[in-house]
């Protein structure tokens, strides 16, 4: 029998598409507590505006447009990690209509249909529609103007143009990566425009209205620009690492493409890491074989200049794909584009003449049966996990602090997950240097007790002197970060009368605390 489907199945499936997106972003979104960079977040949005923006200038202007959302949010619906997160689950959920529209234009009405679903179901992006960051808005923005500069050149309407104009200096004031993308549109824009005025031997007359959207843009951007320039004295080439070490470095090679492509993916290897690889490879030669210069030209220019960028600036920083996560819808839809050209081929094989109406849902139909299982178990750990269970932990900290007790955190950043919980520890803070040995001896040696709590990973003590001087000197582990899944480990130290009586109680209270932990606690 010959598949047919209408407009009114292809809106059916784009709504259940949003709807399941909404659903996986919204759950468990306020349950779990907030980590380190969240807790920065938190923090900064809990100040008054006027407070908040010099605190933001000095210590985070990368994402300037998200902090001052929140801080407008958190004046109405107070800072709660529901409301403080809901921003990024909205912006992960509109970005499905644009994904869908962007594969429509560019690939295929399948290919549309499949990478929205995909991207709805995807564990990467579910993680950040679920975060109090700027990383699920940066994605929206990148797909928005995409879609604006496509309608703006096929139709050159005024409307097009300034709203393009208006993201783009939205962009900017996201994440600093935005200047990529920005490039990139820019670079395509006028290799397309200068094609068209050579073609035609004359001035394209789209060549203005793009200038003027690029100056609007900049024009929005310039009272930021003292900032970013700072930034890049900071975080540029020649900067100094600030609390970086022990973190990946940007390095164009085969094992970055490989592990792109299963983070933005399954976030595994295995069998569905391959999935998503012979989908992508079907997608990219779908492309190529349907001789669409323009559409070669935006993709690859979507990759190729940043990384060409990052390849060639050597930078201070280290680097995180989610810096480039505008890189997924564009890699998801040609992993659409693969089923939909697999699609096509089955549609012709059964029924050749309705084969542009029934591929876009059986391409819907191998999304389900091919990645919902293949995504199922990292959106299923996603779930389960949780990055730093700050709100206990700091909690178990509060409730136990006696006289001549202070804390020290490592680094100093993670304190801010902490003091959002239980401001009052502010008092406490003595110190955070995650490399500075005599810091830390400094302040043991200030009081007769001291907390050392310290992100579990590397970067909580990139040398390893810090924890190796706490077990000389006697300190008791706590809690074990990895043990129990807080993220933090704890360690307990303290001079002077009582002291073993004191470790041996706030050992049985910390085995309360993370019973998941095998440890034996009987002792101190």
């Amino acid at each position: 029998m010959p598949c047919t489907t209408n407009r009114a199945a292809v809106r059916i499936v784009l709504l259940v598409t949003v709807l399941i997106g909404w659903g996986l972003a919204l759950t468990r979104l306020g349950e779990r507590s907030f980590w380190a960079d969240e807790g920065f977040t938190a923090v900064l949005a809990r100040d008054a505006p006027s407070v908040g923006v010099l605190k933001m200038l000095q210590l985070d202007p990368n994402q300037g447009a998200l902090h001052l959302l929140l801080m407008i949010g958190v004046m109405h619906l107070g800072g709660s990690e529901f409301v403080l997160r809901f921003p990024s689950a909205i912006a992960a959920t509109l970005v499905l209509p644009l994904v869908y529209v962007l594969g429509r234009r560019l690939m295929s009405e399948g290919a549309g249909l499949a990478g929205a679903l995909i991207h709805s179901i995807s564990p990467y992006v579910i993680g950040y529609a679920q975060e109090a960051r700027p990383y699920a808005l940066l994605e929206l923005l990148c797909c928005l103007s995409l879609v604006l500069l496509l309608k703006a050149l096929a139709e050159n309407r005024w409307s097009w143009w300034a709203g393009l104009g208006v993201t783009f200096g939205l962009l900017l004031y996201t994440h600093h990566f935005a200047w990529f993308v920005l490039g990139a549109e820019a670079l395509f824009s006028l290799l397309v425009l200068l094609h068209s005025s050579l073609t035609q031997r004359r001035l394209d007359p789209r060549c203005g209205r793009l200038a003027t959207c690029l100056l609007l843009g900049l024009a929005l951007y310039l009272p930021w620009l003292p900032v970013l320039l700072a930034y890049w004295r900071q975080a540029g080439p020649g900067g100094s690492p600030i609390q970086t070490a022990g973190l990946p470095r940007f390095e164009l090679s085969l094992q970055f493409f490989r592990d792109m492509m299963s983070v933005f993916g399954p976030r595994a290897y295995g069998w569905r890491l391959y999935l998503y690889a012979v989908a992508l490879l079907l997608g990219v030669v779908a492309v190529v074989a349907r001789r669409r210069s323009q559409v070669l030209l935006l993709i690859g220019l979507w990759f190729v200049v940043p990384l060409a960028v990052l390849s060639a600036v050597a930078a201070a920083h280290f680097f995180d794909f989610r810096y480039v996560i505008f890189f997924l819808p564009v890699l998801l839809l040609l992993v659409a584009e693969g089923l939909a050209a697999g699609g096509r081929l089955a549609c012709r094989i059964v029924s050749v003449g309705h084969v542009a109406r029934s591929a876009p849902l059986l391409a819907t139909g191998l999304t389900v049966m091919l990645f919902v299982p293949a995504n199922y178990s990292a959106l299923r750990a996603h779930y389960l996990w949780e990055k730093e269970n700050w709100r206990e932990i700091s909690s178990f900290v509060g409730d136990n602090l006696d006289s001549g007790d202070a804390i020290y955190v490592s680094p100093r950043y993670w304190a801010n997950p902490m003091l959002y919980y239980q401001p009052s520890l502010r008092k406490w803070l003595v110190g955070g240097s995650a490399e500075d040995l005599n810091q830390l001896i400094s302040a043991a040696e200030a009081q007769p007790g001291l907390w050392f709590l310290r992100f579990s990973g590397r970067l909580g003590d990139p040398t390893g002197r810090l924890e190796t001087w706490l077990d000389e000197q006697g300190f008791v582990q706590l809690v074990d970060g990895r043990g129990c899944g807080s993220g933090i480990h704890v360690y307990y130290g303290r001079t002077g009368d009582g002291a073993a009586a004191r470790t041996a109680e706030l050992l049985k209270k910390a085995a309360q605390l993370c019973s998941a932990d095998s440890r034996d606690r009987s002792k101190p």
